[in-house]
Parts: C-alpha cells; structure tokens; sequence
C-alpha cells in the first residue's frame, strides 16, 4: 500500500489487518518487488503489460473516461444511446459547447415554469472544489476545462435538507463488464436547509453536499463523541446528529425515507440501474486489463418525482475514517472487495 495519502493506507491496511494470507511489504521496497496487491491514490507509473497475471493493480489505465466529467459526459451522450440510457443532467462542456449550452439555457428560460438554475464544475477537480450555482449566462466564467450542467431545482430533500448518495461500485473488468455494487453508502447531506430562491444560489452549505465542504460548518454535528461520564471515557451516540450532521448510512436512510412512504428497495433499484447504464456506456472506452481492479464513488440524486441522476464518477472516494460510521462502512467495504479477488 502507497503512503502517499495517509488516508487510503490506514483503511486498506486497517481492511486487511489479522489476513494471514497477507503480509505488507515493507515501505521503501521497489515497486519492481514481487507482490499480489498495489494499492495508491492515483494511477501508478507502472507498465501494465510487465505485471504477472496474478498481480492486481486498484486502477485501470484508461479511468478518466468514467470520471472526468468531459470524457463522461462524452460516453454518455452518444446519439444511439442518448435517449434509452440518459443518466445524467443536460451537460455542456466548455468552451466546446457553449453555443449549445447558449441555446439551451434560452429554451430553459422561455419555460413556464422557467428552469434558470445551472452548476459549472472544472472538468478534473474534487470535493467541491471550483463549483459555483449561477443563474445569469453572464455568471459563466472558468479559466480551465469545464463543464455547465443543468442543475436538479426540485431535488428529493430530507428534513427540508438537500442529500445525495456515495454509491460505491467495485469494477473488476471493462469489456466484458464485472462489476459489483455496494449494499452500503453514504447518503451525504447538506447542513443549511434548502431553498431554490436566487438569493441563495451562492450558498455552497444548501446546494453542495460534498462531505469536504459540509464538515467545515458548525452546523456539521459530530456523529459520535468521547465524553466522561463516572470517571470513565464512554462513547456517546447523540439522535440529533441523524439529522444535521454530514453523512447517513443507507441503513438509517432507508428508515427515514419509510417514515415518509418513501420505499428505499424501490430507489434502490433505481441507483443500480442508473449504475449499470453509466458502466455499459463507458465500457467501449476502456480496454480490458487483466491486471487492473478499480474502486469508485457514485454520486446519484433523486428529484422530488424520485427519478435518480448521476452527477459523477469519483475515482479514488475519500477514504478518510472521521467517525464511526466511516470506520463501519469503509473497512468492511475494502475487506469485501480484496474478498472478491482471492484475498481472503
């Protein structure tokens, strides 16, 4: 495991810690090593095609086509499939398409009722970074790649709190296509409830769930806290923090979602089936390595019809063991997906 990002080699080794079928090289080897697993933040500087059969690697050469969003909205928008597999928002990346994005931001406006909002994201950062919801054309600014998406104005809320879902998909090979989709997640939630009015577009708490963004807030309540009580440090699990902190698990979202009729089998299936469509229009783009494995994040939402979108692709999801739920979901996930490739 790369100790390039703290994060990512606490969890993996954490995952694999007591595997006496695993045994970790020790840091400095050379890559060149013999080794079953190489697991780093971003793509390793390694030739593929020297790698020994059961040698894996947790990234897949040819990714960016899944997550950059240019090279996404690119697969996804192919005319013979546009229609039948449209998983994500009207998207135009800029500049190639601003006159496109110039027609439909038009036809937008003349609607009754006018659909005005959009959000511009640079095509290659994360965790929010360089995102900004706008409502004038003459908002549109970007000094590098990026691309404007029509924003979901009426998106399914809780508690009258915006929240999306971190799907994460374990993809063991593009063409034919091997994947695996997570029971568990993170339903990510905002911390200012929300509101579609003007005034607020600027709001980066109401409108951007990204758990990078969120938890800088005071109102971003831990999920678990230390406290002493009888002269003895206990861990002390507070009901309110269910309900305004950043992150939920599909567990207790699911029963929240009950609580209001709302079926979480039947979104459920709507998040795999939008997975599913996303991978079978990207997989052209991405050779088969035998070598190659791939971890991502799946960011989905639903509108208030309950229709789910993708919004992007993460490769490389935070790893980060913040709270107790992080620490539940994130491990037992590595462990699950070593457990699929021989590592048990």
């Amino acid at each position: 495991v790369v100790q390039s990002r703290v994060e990512v080699y606490d969890v993996v080794s954490r995952s694999l810690a007591g595997n006496h079928n695993y045994a970790e090289l020790p840091h400095g080897c050379h890559i060149g090593a013999v080794w079953n697993l190489l697991w780093t933040w971003g793509r390793p500087n390694i030739d593929y095609n020297k790698l020994f059969v059961w040698q894996r690697v947790n990234h897949f050469p040819d990714s960016k086509f899944l997550t950059r969003k240019d090279c996404l909205k690119r697969c996804v928008d192919r005319p013979q499939m546009v229609e039948a597999f449209r998983v994500i928002p009207d998207t135009f990346v800029l500049p190639r398409d601003y006159c496109q994005f110039v027609d439909a931001y038009t036809n937008n406006r003349s609607l009754d009722p006018p659909k005005t909002m959009w959000i511009l994201k640079p095509v290659s950062l994360s965790r929010g970074r360089g995102i900004s919801v706008i409502s004038d054309i003459s908002e549109v600014h970007y000094r590098e790649p990026s691309i404007i998406q029509e924003y979901i104005e009426k998106p399914l809320l809780l508690d009258e709190y915006k929240f999306d879902l971190r799907v994460y998909v374990l993809v063991m090979s593009f063409n034919p296509l091997e994947a695996y989709i997570y029971k568990e997640g993170f339903a990510r939630l905002a911390t200012v409830k929300y509101s579609s009015s003007p005034s607020n577009y600027r709001n980066r708490l109401m409108h951007l769930t990204n758990t990078s963004v969120q938890r800088k807030h005071a109102g971003s309540l831990p999920y678990d806290k230390h406290r002493m009580l009888g002269g003895k440090l206990v861990l002390v699990i507070e009901p309110r923090c269910f309900f305004r902190g950043t992150k939920l698990s599909f567990e207790d979202l699911s029963d929240r979602l009950e609580e209001r009729g709302i079926g979480w089998a039947i979104l459920w299936e709507k998040v795999k089936d939008v997975v599913v469509r996303t991978l079978v229009m990207c997989e052209h783009m991405i050779n088969f390595q035998v070598n190659s494995f791939e971890l991502y994040g799946f960011d989905v939402i639903f509108d208030e019809s309950l229709r789910a979108w993708l919004l992007e692709v993460n490769s490389s999801p935070s790893m980060n063991l913040d709270t107790l739920l992080d620490e539940r979901i994130k491990v037992a996930l590595i462990r699950y997906g070593t457990s699929i490739f021989g590592i048990r």
